[in-house]
């Protein structure tokens, strides 16, 4: 066989990737004929590509030498000395190609990369836009272009080469990505979000996307999405160490200082902010008596002053400690820190040492909570050599320290900046009643022109040497107020009141929605509410240093108590009688004290407290009010009656009372605890959050606060924080029974089941929890063959309709099924339940049981999580005996409206509209809308009048006339069914008939999921936990869709987001008849209708392909492809609307 055509064997292999017969054949060529040109270049070629560059190399050498104008060989060997980092050889060879052959574009895109690399951007440029000139429609090229006008500042230019390899790739996902940096750096915030989850749809593999949403999210406070996006990342990298350090500030951020701590430690694999090297080994924060240790500082100044406060415990645990300081300033200042042996500055020479951390690391060693960082101030103070004074004023004022402006350039540091301009208004108000110092060194000309104009604006910005001097100043002063900067944690360690203000996205160090800091506890937080918002900041600032400089003048006067006093003997043992829960014995003691001392207040205020325990509402109310008559200035009898009085509603007696205890007892933490109740009941919440945190200021174990800051922050949608307070609560109290129902709402709303439905049993311990209270056995989820079991349900219908599906995996454990309804609506409807043996109403007499459980107890004992949940459906169906025939409204489209509930909860106002606010919904054309709300007030009646497209098929209506009864029965398109809806198993079969249901979260929600019909919840920002977060789906009811208030009230957004959803259902609704092709012995099958739908998603025609799918739905509601393909329309639909 020829040469030739054995080497066209060879070629055949390697382009089938059969390297190893290529190469075999290759060498056989060259054993007979080693200058075979084409050989040895395939040869070259195929050691490249299995990896053995430097045989690869030399290869490439030969056959540039038997061919010394082969440009090919030339940018091969480029490529290949690229890889090995040998990139000035790189360059000259890509340059020799050029020379040889002008017009191949690769050789100038290479060297792009190369100039990119070594960041000589300017020659980058220049060669991508000659390889570009070549071959414009090179996406490749367009999007390196991109990048280094991105690297060289110009984000306009590379938006548009990034926009240019999308138009050229589509599907370019690195493209999608890029783009997204630049908007995000240019404010686009929105959008920056979509062209990330682009590149995710492209390649869902996109590490860095992960990591850039969870940035993204985490600058935007949704800190629960952010860190699932950084989780995400690193299931897909676990080494990447930017979603590791992003994690860490998600975790920091919400307390969890364990975890958060542990990934912290990523942060020395940066190679950009770790700039040391040791190699001694890293302190592992045992016992190193007899051993040195040195601990240095990284990171800012700030960072250095924060976390010096470990060394004294460092010290606690070995021998000789030294520090080295990665700043000179810091050197003098740290002198007056115990337990540092020798202190060091960077660059000098340190002696020998045997182990050794970075600072910022010693809180994982010590294993930090919020609970236990070590807070004691100061724990700096003014170094022995600083004799800084400031110069003697006249005035006895009040002497604040300012800072606004840092003089670094970063993004962050810019942010955290704000204007002299915001602190004008202050300085203008209060310059009569305090003197303002300035403690930043640099200032601007037009901010230092506008300060020495003023003349009680002390500025020592050129004095202050070094952070020693400006100790000296803080020192001196009564208040410090800062933005984020490293005087904020100089004054925070010296023991100085400090107001910090802070930007949207603040540092992790500051937390979550506080305004302490667990880091110094004199420090006070001020945060921007939105992002760049410094206006509300600085009113929250003038408002409470008008307060403090009042205060500061003129102190009140606490009232003195009458002479009668606890450690009376006889009052001394009816407290010890009440301590001990003897309500009847400490009521008589009490009654023989005051039949003797008509006025001793202290023992009617005690009588008081007995009776409102006891129930006695009125007679607490009498006690407390002659309490108060004898002495009207007592603080805890106000509080006392202000809580009696909130449990009859009267609010502005409440408020008066709660008031009145703060003002004779400033410290009286129970009544800033009341106060901050009754503010949250007026929803005036960030007042209330400020009373509850007073109140632990005065009282820092007050288990009842912590668990209202849960129950308010849980209302506020910040589960990290409601977490965190109810857990306090726990540790104080670990039988709060409201704090571990909290608890538990906070953890099923994360989807935590496990956890959550185990905290969810406390519900029964509830004062307000209607209890069984039966005496057989709990059942604890085992076989139960041979006995009966009875389940019980509890709290609403919905409730009650949601967890009836459990009741066929309760069957298979065991013998006999009795069902209890604690409302005899349900009997009827749950007879469709074939699993259950027998049904009562509570109430009814019962027959012989072993064994008892309430229903919401089986999601705990089935180990429910979201994964598992038993969602087929239908599980509930309508009951034969049930004949409802709908009005006949021809061919439009039937939904069913819920907009109001009756229910007495409190939720339920947050839960209900007004039906007016239904008007833009009903005004949709092409569908018939029936009521399916049993009660209908007369003012929503009214406006009712005027629609005639609206079916009511509830019972009756509430509050109606006569007259409007009788109007309604002349409405040919309103149809008042009566007395249609005895129980639910009448709005079942009604409901059987619809096409779609819309409704607020009610009994109706539950009722049409069960029973397997498309049904649109519309939830209140503050949502029950079953509907989870940031979810447009639910786990419990496959066709249930959600619309969720982005904020507290807003329902005009959920209108429009239903409004929009509806149209898109409805239009082309009369286009396809599609029953008409699957009737009984029709040959259409549910494959091809699945194909039919497809091809009309894939033709943009997605109005079209979702009928398809939701009449499959409709009919067979497990049909995944269905479901999938809905999904794929959605999405298309999506970037369709952000293509044009």
């Amino acid at each position: 066989m020829k040469l030739t055509e054995r080497f066209q064997i060879a070629y055949q292999y390697y382009q089938q990737n059969n390297w190893a017969a290529a190469e075999r054949i290759c060498r056989r060529i060259l054993e007979e004929k080693p200058q075979y040109f084409d050989a040895l270049h395939l040869l070259a070629v195929l050691e490249y590509l299995s990896g053995r560059n430097e045989t690869a190399i030399n290869l490439f050498h030969q056959v540039i030498n038997l061919r010394p104008n082969f440009s090919q060989g030339y940018s091969n060997l480029g490529n290949i000395l690229k890889k090995e980092g040998r990139l000035e050889e790189a360059i000259a060879h890509y340059q020799i190609a050029i020379s040889l052959e002008s017009s191949d574009s690769s050789n100038y895109s290479n060297l792009g990369l190369i100039f990119l690399e070594k960041g000589q951007i300017d020659l980058a440029i220049i060669n991508y836009e000659k390889s570009r000139e070549i071959n414009p429609d090179n996406s490749y090229t367009n999007l390196n272009l991109g990048f280094a006008w991105e690297k060289k500042g110009d984000l306009s230019k590379a938006s548009t080469y990034y926009q240019q390899a999308i138009k050229i790739n589509p599907n370019y996902a690195e493209a999608w990505y890029n783009l997204g940096h630049i908007l995000r750096k240019q404010g686009q915030v929105e959008t920056a979000i979509e062209y990330y989850q682009k590149c995710l749809e492209l390649n869902p593999d996109y590490t860095e996307a992960y990591n850039a949403l969870g940035f993204i999210f985490l600058r935007l406070g949704k800190v629960a999405k952010s860190q699932k996006y950084y989780e995400q990342a690193l299931k897909l990298d676990k080494n990447y160490v930017n979603a590791h350090f992003g994690l860490a500030v998600v975790l920091l951020k919400q307390g969890n200082f364990i975890q958060g701590f542990s990934e912290y430690e990523w942060r020395c694999l940066d190679k950009k902010t770790n700039t040391r090297s040791f190699s001694q080994l890293l302190w592992d924060g045992s016992n190193f008596q007899g051993k040195t240790l040195l601990v240095y500082t990284e990171q800012g100044l700030g960072d250095s002053i924060q976390f010096i406060r470990y060394i004294p415990l460092v010290k606690k645990l070995g021998g000789w400690v030294i520090f080295e300081c990665n700043q000179p300033e810091l050197k003098l200042l740290f002198t007056s820190v115990s337990g540092i042996d020798e202190l060091f500055v960077s660059g000098e020479k340190l002696p020998d040492f045997d182990l050794q951390i970075p600072l910022l690391s010693l809180p994982r060693v010590f294993g930090t909570t919020p609970e236990t960082i070590p807070a004691k101030i100061p724990y700096l103070s003014i170094p022995k050599s600083t004799h800084f004074q400031m110069p003697p004023i006249p005035e006895k004022k009040f002497k604040v320290g300012i800072f606004w402006q840092t003089s670094s350039t970063t993004r962050t540091s810019q942010e955290r900046s704000c204007s002299i301009q915001y602190f004008r208004d202050i300085l203008n108000i209060y310059i009569d009643k305090a003197n303002f110092y300035i403690l930043q060194k640099e200032v601007s000309q037009t901010d230092l022109d506008w300060l020495n104009s003023q003349t009680q604006i002390h500025n020592f910005s050129s004095s202050l040497n070094d952070l020693a001097d400006t100790a000296a100043v803080i020192k001196q002063l009564d208040l410090v107020i800062t933005i984020d900067t490293v005087v904020a944690h100089l004054a925070g360690a010296l023991g100085k009141p400090v107001w910090v203000m802070l930007n949207f996205d603040s540092d992790w160090r500051w937390m979550l929605d506080r305004n302490d800091s667990p880091w110094y506890p004199t420090m006070r937080l001020f945060r921007q509410s939105k992002i760049g918002d410094w206006d509300n900041v600085f009113e929250q600032v003038k408002d409470n240093l008008r307060d403090l400089l009042e205060n500061s003048s003129s102190q009140k006067k606490v009232p003195e108590i009458m002479g009668i006093k606890f450690s009376d003997s006889p009052m001394k043992q009816t407290l010890k009688k009440y301590k001990s829960g003897n309500l009847k014995e400490t009521v008589s003691i009490c009654q023989k004290i005051v039949k003797k001392q008509p006025n001793n207040f202290l023992a009617l205020e005690l009588l008081g407290v007995c009776a409102y325990q006891s129930s006695e509402i009125e007679q607490a109310f009498a006690y407390y009010q002659e309490s108060l008559k004898v002495n009207p200035n007592y603080a805890e009898t106000h509080n006392n009656l202000a809580v009696a009085l909130q449990d009859n509603q009267e609010i502005d007696a409440v408020l008066n009372h709660c008031q009145t205890a703060i003002n004779f007892h400033l410290n009286c933490a129970e009544a800033w605890h009341n106060l901050g109740r009754i503010l949250r009941d007026k929803g005036q919440v960030e007042a209330a959050i400020e009373h509850y945190q007073k109140s632990l200021e005065l009282k820092p174990i007050y288990a009842e606060v912590y668990n209202s800051l849960g129950s308010i922050f849980l209302e506020l949608g910040k589960f990290a924080e409601s977490q965190q307070y109810y857990e306090q609560a726990l540790k104080l109290n670990k039988n709060h029974v409201n704090a571990h129902f909290g608890l538990a709402v906070v953890l099923l709303k994360q989807g935590d089941f496990i956890q959550g439905f185990s905290e969810y049993e406390w519900r029964c311990q509830r004062k307000d929890y209607v209890t069984g209270n039966f005496p057989q056995p709990l059942w604890d989820g085992s076989d139960f063959s041979g006995k009966t079991l009875l389940v019980y349900t509890e709290q609403g219908l919905g409730d009650s309709i949601q967890f009836i599906r459990y009741i066929p995996l309760v069957k298979k454990l065991g013998g006999r099924v009795i069902v209890g309804c604690n409302k005899a609506g349900l009997k009827l409807l749950f007879t469709t339940v074939p699993e259950i043996d027998e049904l009562f109403v509570i109430g009814e007499e019962l027959p012989d049981f072993d064994l008892q459980i309430p229903l919401m107890s089986l999601p705990k004992i089935f180990g429910t999580t979201l994964e598992i949940i038993p969602a087929e459906i239908p599980y509930l169906f309508v009951p034969e005996s049930k004949k409802i025939k709908l009005p006949d409204t021809g061919n439009s489209f039937k939904i069913g409206i819920t907009w109001e509930t009756n229910s007495q909860r409190k939720t339920s106002k947050k839960r209900s509209w007004s039906v007016a606010d239904f008007q833009s919904i009903l005004n949709v054309e092409n569908a018939s809308f029936y009521i399916l709300q049993k009660e209908v007030s007369s003012i929503d009646l009214e406006w009712l009048k005027s629609q005639t497209k609206i079916h009511n098929l509830g019972s009756s209506f509430k509050e109606v006339s006569s007259i409007d009864l009788e109007w309604l029965k002349s409405q040919t398109k309103i149809h008042n069914l009566g007395s249609s809806f005895n129980d639910l198993a009448d709005t079942a079969a009604a409901i059987k008939q619809l096409d779609l249901v819309i409704t607020i979260d009610t009994v109706i929600a539950h009722l049409a999921g069960a029973l397997g019909k498309s049904v649109w919840v519309m939830l209140n920002f503050d949502s029950d936990w079953r509907w989870l977060i940031d979810r447009e789906d639910s786990p419990w009811y496959p066709t249930m869709r959600l619309f969720r208030q982005s904020k507290s009230d807003n329902w005009q957004g959920v209108c429009r987001e239903v409004v929009n959803a509806l149209s898109s259902k409805l239009l082309n609704f009369n286009q396809t008849d599609y029953p008409s092709i699957i009737q009984p012995g029709s040959s259409v099958t549910t494959e091809q209708l699945l194909t039919t739908a497809l091809e009309k998603c894939e033709g943009e025609n997605w109005k079209e392909a979702e009928k398809i799918c939701q009449f499959i739905i409709q009919y067979q509601p497990h049909c995944a492809a269905a479901f999938e393909i809905l999904a794929l329309c959605a999405k298309k639909n999506r970037q369709n609307r952000f293509r044009n």
